[in-house]
């Protein structure tokens, strides 16, 4: 009977149904703010500062429908990542703009990848672009990985696979 129940009440999901390589941006919050709720630090690992930040995200990978990898534009070797995100994902995106909330932390799977600049990052009504923070295997597997993440994320809310 044991056997049957620990059988039985698995996770419901399979590894192919978990999301990896998670996009999240935050809001940076200036460090005279940072005292209220809401309000997480994060480790740069660059720099070994830490990061202020909202806890809940503005854009995740529940917004980004795709990703393609960006080239090199110098001889740096990061690529950076265009993001075709959602309805809902853009208008998270504009409003951003309009409230003038430039700095956005960029993790991948809770890990800080960076802090940028948003100014200037729209590429068209669809997309936004993210600057080259990742070697091309890292940008390559984070592009493969955001419209399964998208897919899987809305699983639950369509029944089916997108």
């Amino acid at each position: 009977m044991l056997a049957l129940f620990v059988l039985f009440s698995g996770c419901a999901t399979t590894p192919q149904e978990r999301t990896v390589f998670y996009i999240s941006l935050h809001t940076v919050v200036p460090e005279s703010e940072a005292y209220g709720g809401g309000v997480d630090y994060v480790k740069d690992e660059k720099t070994g500062k830490f990061v202020a930040m909202r806890k809940v995200s503005l854009i995740n990978s529940s917004n980004i429908e795709r990703a393609e990898v960006l080239k090199p534009k110098d001889s740096s070797n990061k690529y950076g990542l265009r993001l075709y995100l959602d309805s809902h994902g853009m208008s998270q995106f504009l409003e951003i703009q309009y409230h003038n909330t430039d700095r956005m932390a960029i993790l991948i799977d809770g890990f800080l990848q960076g802090v940028i600049v948003l100014s200037g990052n729209v590429r068209s009504e669809e997309s936004m672009d993210l600057p080259p923070l990742w070697s091309q295997a890292e940008a390559e597997a984070i592009a493969v990985r955001a419209s399964k993440n998208y897919r899987i994320i809305h699983k639950g809310v369509y029944g089916s696979y997108l």
